[in-house]
Formats: structure tokens, sequence, C-alpha cells
């Protein structure tokens, strides 16, 4: 893992740019586990690792979005890979959520980070920000300013590294 990291990355000085990889072995196992569930299974397990948070009314809603009902998790869920819990949805591990992420094609993992930047709407600009970023091709006009609003919420707090990193990547979109 080491070696995919830049020398900022491993400092903890840069932040990463999603999920690391597990490693192969790993990996695959947990993949082949996830690519047996039915499509609608895949794509829900898939919105829930690219999520920022673990709660599940977040993920139903941009399910819902998805035109997909809370129940493609119910699979995920018999398969032992995600539990759903107290109204949150928490990975058997974490290399679970590495792997689902990684497996899926780079189109899917946008088309769950615009779903999920949908449900966040008004009630959690921070996360639809980074979810818009996420989900954008290339230049993209409203992801950059939700980025710089959201570089503005964390200035206001305190939160200097978290918005210098917003407005970075606010630059670049």
């Amino acid at each position: 893992l080491p070696g995919l990291l830049s020398a900022e990355q491993l400092a903890g000085t840069a932040p990463l740019d999603g999920p690391l990889p597990a490693g192969t072995t790993i990996e695959r196992a947990f993949a082949r586990r996830a690519e047996t569930l039915p499509v609608e299974s895949r794509h829900a397990l898939l919105v829930a690792a690219v999520s920022m948070s673990s709660a599940l009314e977040l993920v139903v809603e941009a399910l819902a979005g998805m035109g997909l009902g809370h129940r493609a998790l119910e699979s995920a869920e018999d398969a032992g890979l995600v539990r759903l819990v107290a109204g949150r949805v928490e990975f058997r591990h974490p290399l679970v959520r590495s792997a689902v992420y990684h497996a899926a094609p780079a189109s899917e993992r946008r088309a769950a980070h615009r779903a999920l930047a949908d449900a966040c709407g008004d009630s959690e600009p921070e996360e639809r920000a980074w979810h818009l970023a996420a989900s954008a091709l290339g230049p993209d006009e409203d992801a950059a300013a939700a980025l710089e609003h959201a570089a503005a919420v964390a200035r206001q707090r305190s939160g200097y590294a978290a918005a210098a990193t917003a407005l970075e990547r606010a630059a670049r979109l």
C-alpha cells in the first residue's frame, strides 16, 4: 500500500482520493461474494460503499433516486457483507467496502456519488459537495461552487486543512 501513496499522503498532509485497494486475495474474496448478488443489490452495496456516512436513511434515499428500494440491501445483509442495525449500514469488515468500491466500474461509482449528492440535498452541504466532485467527469461549475461553500463552512469551524483540500479540488473542477 505505501507504494500507492504520495509522499504527502504518507505524511498525512494530503487526503486520500478514495478507499485504498486491499490486498488482492482478500479483495477478490469479498468481491466474489458481492458478485453473486442480484444486480440491484450490487448497486445498493456500491451506494453504501461510496457513502461518507453510515446513515441508512441517506443510503435508502439515494437508492430511491436510482429507482431501487431499500430491500436491495437485504441480499447483501443475507450474504454477510453488511449489517443493517439501528439506522446504520455497517460493513462486515472495512475491506468489504474497499472491495466493492474497486470492483465497480467508474461509471457506476459516479452514478452512486450522483445519487448520494441528490439525497444529501441542502441538509448535508459538505457531503453533497464531495459527492458532486466525485461524480464529475471534467470541469463542473456546480461541484466547484459547492466545494467553495464547503470550504467556507470548514474555515468557520477552523478546519483549515479541510478548507484547503476543498478549495484545491474546486480549482481542479
